[in-house]
């Protein structure tokens, strides 16, 4: 597929090749549509594509209707159709040279400049990975003398879990060229994971540096910490824990976490978060800190449901429609989650023993165990869980600025 636009156009026009073609390998008629990309203005500084293994290419470009924004569209070949995405970004003045890259599991990665008063001032990076939205865009590398003026940005996604970017400053010459490495999380790779040690969380089956409930991987030396500071017994082994795990995030890019997700249930301060699943935009996390990435596998277009089915350190299948997801393990545990990813109940294989989980204003405020049991959790001014009341006991936490200072049992 060749694509082009005129100099006047606002629409993307293109040829697509055809080897086995019945006449013999050959080019299609020229086809258009309109994409409103700016009208009277080059265009090689405006748009970028890419194809994905789904027999889909992607574009980001800059689109102008009343006002500029960086934009996402996909031709389906199959059917020969687009599909206009949503805006990536509204631009205060212009955005200029999209770089978008994909990888082996049909990812997206897209890198623009913003302007400012007619200069490249900010690049902006967002991502998106297959069946799922496009990330809040960020800066990756702050901004300054080796950002502002950058022109000719160009992306490309290795298979050593990090993206490569040059650009040029357009500001005297000799003009400098510039390179930059963004690392990815290692849940997050190319192609399909071959190294269940190397990932995040406690994955079972793998060997630990460990001491006093802290774990230290072997895979990439992360540290992640376990804490139970409730267990209650519940019917037929199904009982419910008030426990903690605490994650090192993968990547820091400007001095904080990047492309780190955080947990729904309760704030318990940097790091911390309640040992129950969820679903977030890029990952499934399990328990104990362990991600997965949503690379799904499936789709039925009948029933609108992604599947990702999943034997790697776990054996589970997790499926998405618009109204929730469902992760179903090996021994025939269902965790249901809302559309927003937060769990909402948890079934035995037999089903006729249920944990469920209610929320308030966001917060998780109780869970009712499977005898019917009610744990209650209480936030302070600063919404920070302040305590848990479960089972005859209470378990309080205390804090300093951000962090989780203290734990005690009253």
């Amino acid at each position: 597929m060749a694509l082009s636009s005129h100099y006047s156009d606002t629409s993307v026009r293109w040829k697509i090749w055809n080897p086995l073609s019945p006449t013999g390998p050959n080019w299609s008629s020229v086809q258009t549509f309109n994409l409103n990309l700016p009208a009277n203005a080059n265009k090689w500084n405006l748009v970028s594509a890419v194809t994905t293994p789904d027999s889909l290419v992607h574009m980001v470009f800059e689109q102008f209707t009343t006002t500029y924004q960086m934009v996402w569209a996909y031709y389906n070949i199959t059917s020969a159709q687009w599909t206009i995405g949503p805006s990536l970004y509204s631009c205060t003045n212009q955005c200029l040279y999209p770089s978008l890259s994909s990888d082996a599991l049909g990812n997206l990665y897209a890198f623009w400049m913003s302007l400012s008063s007619g200069v490249p001032t900010y690049m902006l990076y967002s991502t998106r990975f297959k069946g799922a939205s496009w990330s809040t865009p960020s800066q990756p590398f702050g901004s300054g003398s080796s950002i502002t003026k950058a022109v000719w940005l160009s992306a490309v996604r290795t298979s050593s879990k990090e993206v490569l970017l040059t650009w040029t400053l357009n500001t005297t010459s000799p003009y400098p060229v510039y390179w930059g490495s963004l690392p990815l999380p290692s849940a997050v790779a190319s192609g399909l994971p071959l190294r269940p040690w190397s990932k995040l969380g406690l994955s079972p089956y793998e060997q630990y540096f460990t001491q006093n409930g802290e774990y230290v991987s072997p895979g990439n030396g992360l540290l992640t910490v376990g804490q139970t500071d409730i267990s209650v017994q519940g019917r037929n082994g199904l009982s419910l824990s008030i426990s903690r795990v605490y994650s090192q995030p993968f990547t820091l890019v400007q001095g904080g976490p990047f492309n780190y997700e955080t947990s729904p249930y309760a704030n318990l301060g940097s790091g911390w978060q309640l040992n129950l699943p969820w679903v977030g935009s890029t990952y499934l996390h399990f328990l104990s800190g362990e991600t997965f990435p949503l690379v799904w596998t499936s789709y039925n277009v009948t029933s609108n449901t992604w599947t990702l089915e999943n034997h790697l350190t776990e054996d589970f299948v997790l499926t998405k429609t618009a109204s929730g997801y469902t992760l179903t393990m090996k021994d025939g545990t269902v965790y249901s989650f809302n559309a927003s990813g937060s769990l909402t109940a948890l079934v035995d294989r037999t089903g006729q023993n249920q944990i469920s989980f209610s929320y308030s204003g966001g917060n998780l405020a109780s869970i009712t165990d499977t005898v019917g049991r009610v744990a209650t959790l209480k936030y302070d001014s600063g919404n920070h869980l302040a305590n848990v009341t479960y089972g005859g006991q209470i378990v309080k936490y205390g804090y300093s600025g951000s962090n989780l200072v203290t734990v005690t049992d009253a």
